[in-house]
């Protein structure tokens, strides 16, 4: 790998994770935005310690903090001046994410708002509305995930919000003028897919008048990521509400690992319906605003690459998260952890199919654990 290209770099770190000097933590959760668990877990440690929520290289490449004690990288330094540093010496230029003003603004409740909506780099906010998967009920949740697990042992958000914590939420975020690329909305699922997705309406609505009234909605695009409703007429009400993007996650792109790996989505729903949902979608916000996050490191490579180009045939653009090793986590994949070479020579293949078909990924929430945009910016 090419470690002065921050698209390679990104990706070793995403997969190997990074060691933390303790200096590196100056003015963490005070002046640079430290990280919080509102969905899974993405690092090595069991308990509760303070992590960076990201990194940035080459002033245009965010990187997902992953820690990990092992990790042949290391972020040093302190805020004159950050650096990732290999096993040799070798180094680049890093630096944190400045903190959101609104993360110790208080909801009438008492809440701080960061444990309601949690920033994205300091340039969105995802709102995670229900930390509850129906899917572990009787272990049919994706083998890769760690949602209840992770919500069990940490404290870091309310686990469920009402209507009133995001409109507050997103009140203070606008009134702070906080850069805002884009809102995204995701919970858990249910096994009522029609529920599921219907439930996410009033605070569509709510974020909808917020931007409304401020002259920003079609400007700041509001996006969910769920399950596709069993009735596809639901997407209308979606759209109806102030919805711009929409995602179904297949996770996998090829039917064969979808259903070895995600049994839930393959009992309620199955493969084909939700490339079906993912099909008609477009038709209701647009052939460029439909999403599918698929993850990359735990499908072979040729049938990988091969399910990633059918994708974007049916116009479908996916979002390439990289797999990462996640401790609450005791599922048999067959790929524990990925070779850091073949995923980079993988998401180089996958580039050239995004430059053929034309795609572009969205602004989402994941951007920090996805390639996408690496790819559009030439690293990959």
């Amino acid at each position: 790998m090419d470690m002065t290209n921050a698209g390679q770099l990104k990706i070793a770190l995403l997969v190997q994770g990074i060691q933390l000097e303790e200096s590196a933590k100056q003015s963490l959760g005070e002046k640079w935005q430290e990280k919080i668990y509102s969905y899974s877990l993405t690092d090595w440690v069991d308990k509760k310690i303070v992590l960076p929520s990201d990194i940035k290289l080459d002033e245009r490449v965010y990187v997902g903090f992953r820690f990990n004690p092992n990790s042949p990288w290391m972020l040093v330094g302190d805020d004159n001046g950050r650096r990732v540093v290999d096993r040799e010496g070798l180094e680049v230029k890093a630096a944190l994410i400045p903190r959101p003003p609104y993360y110790d603004r208080l909801t009438s409740r008492g809440e701080k708002m960061q444990s309601i909506g949690v920033s994205c780099g300091n340039h969105g906010v995802s709102f995670f509305l229900n930390s509850y998967c129906e899917y572990f009920k009787d272990g049919e949740n994706c083998r890769f995930c760690s949602l209840v697990p992770t919500q069990k042992k940490f404290l870091d958000t309310v686990k469920i919000k009402t209507v009133e914590q995001v409109r507050e939420t997103t009140q203070a975020i606008l009134d702070l003028g906080c850069k805002l690329d884009f809102i995204q909305l995701s919970g858990g699922s249910l096994y009522d897919h029609n529920k599921e997705n219907r439930d996410y309406i009033p605070f569509i609505l709510a974020i909808h008048e917020e931007l409304v009234k401020r002259k920003l909605a079609g400007v700041v695009p509001v996006h969910l990521t769920s399950m596709p409703p069993k009735n596809l007429d639901v997407l209308l009400e979606l759209r109806d509400a102030g919805l711009d993007t929409i995602s179904f996650d297949l996770e996998c792109p090829t039917q064969t690992y979808f259903e070895k790996y995600c049994p839930g989505k393959k009992r309620t729903q199955g493969y084909r319906n939700m490339r079906k949902a993912l099909t008609t979608a477009q038709d209701v916000f647009g052939r460029i605003n439909v999403f599918s996050i698929i993850i990359l490191g735990i499908e072979p490579r040729k049938s990988f690459v091969d399910g990633v180009e059918d994708l974007l045939k049916d116009g479908i653009t996916p979002t390439l998260n990289i797999y990462h090793h996640d401790p609450f986590c005791s599922a048999d994949l067959d790929l524990k952890v990925p070779n850091v070479e073949e995923t980079i020579q993988t998401a180089q293949e996958i580039g050239t199919l995004f430059r053929r078909y034309h795609a572009i990924p969205g602004n989402l929430g994941c951007a920090h654990y996805d390639i996408g945009h690496e790819i559009i910016k030439g690293y990959l």
